[in-house]
């Protein structure tokens, strides 16, 4: 008898797709079930053209082909209208509803444990690692890269960030202006230079000697927004995922609100490794989003 499939629908830039493989990669361990991935679907109308992102890590999962796997848009639409109305143990399309009016979701503990006794599709970014925290060794393992990056400037930086005083930072300062031509990402806010400071003064006190590696797709943009620390070191990396490759070198972390920044400490996993991380509900979407020891910082 064949085994019932799970199928995720990639949505999003590498760090929501990371989350939405994640739980549907932990979804089929725990029922012994073969994963797929769309990869295709859920980018047919991507306002920022971003497409599949995690073709250079060695997933041992298959790639459906580039299809629209209900046949429409409009078919997928009703599929999901009707599964919306039925118990969640009877049905095959499971969709992560958010409130529309706060843009607020948590952890689903019956999509955590559903169990699969047909074909199943799910759609939606699915940001906590309740999702996936029972299969955390596993998907370390899936999100292997296929091939590290060899650039010798790249490998020299990942060794100096393999220091166990390094400290990777993230800024998250792309996001479109009022009145900007491009859409908006959410409601969430902008952290501001006090948030940065203040995990600065935090991690100062607690390591000795603090290497500070500062991740932004915006450098131009970092020397208006803030004075940083006086050894900090500016990385921007065209590759997203030479990028993450190198943040996941790093001993320490302080976050921006990035699911790609969430992915770099997540995949460290360095013994003693400190998470500073922004409050929750102003500036993420889902309420269970950090582990559990993960550090708070308010913004002072």
């Amino acid at each position: 008898m064949n085994l019932p499939v799970v199928t995720v629908k990639l949505l999003g830039g590498l760090g929501n797709q990371l989350f939405a493989y994640a739980a549907a990669k932990a979804l089929a361990l725990r029922n012994g079930c073969p994963l797929v991935l769309d990869a295709f679907s859920g980018y047919q109308r991507d306002a920022f053209g971003r497409r599949f992102a995690l073709g250079d890590f060695d997933l041992p999962d298959a790639v459906q082909p580039p299809r629209q796997p209900f046949g429409h848009p409009l078919a997928e639409r009703l599929v999901r209208e009707f599964n919306d109305r039925l118990p969640l143990s009877w049905r095959t399309y499971l969709f992560e509803n958010v409130d529309p009016n706060t843009f607020k979701h948590r952890y689903h503990p019956g999509v955590g444990s559903f169990r699969v006794r047909r074909n199943a599709y799910l759609n939606g970014n699915f940001t906590s690692p309740r999702y996936f925290d029972d299969q955390a060794d596993a998907i370390r393992r899936a999100l292997r890269w296929r091939q590290p990056p060899t650039d010798p400037a790249l490998t020299a930086l990942a060794a100096q960030l393999a220091d166990e005083q390094s400290v990777v930072v993230h800024f998250r300062l792309d996001r479109p202006e009022t009145g900007s031509a491009l859409p908006a990402f959410s409601n969430l806010k902008k952290l501001s230079p006090r948030y940065y400071e203040t995990a600065f003064e935090c991690l100062a006190q607690r390591l000795s000697r603090p290497r500070w590696f500062c991740f932004t797709d915006s450098p131009e943009r970092l020397d208006g927004f803030m004075v940083l620390p006086k050894n900090a070191t500016v990385v921007s990396v065209p590759s997203a995922t030479d990028a993450l490759w190198l943040m996941r070198q790093g001993r320490n972390f302080v976050l921006s609100n990035s699911t790609f920044a969430w992915w770099g400490a997540w995949l460290s996993g360095a013994p003693g490794t400190q998470v500073l991380a922004p409050p929750v509900y102003d500036f993420w979407d889902n309420l269970d989003i950090y582990p559990a020891d993960w550090r708070v910082v308010e913004e002072g």
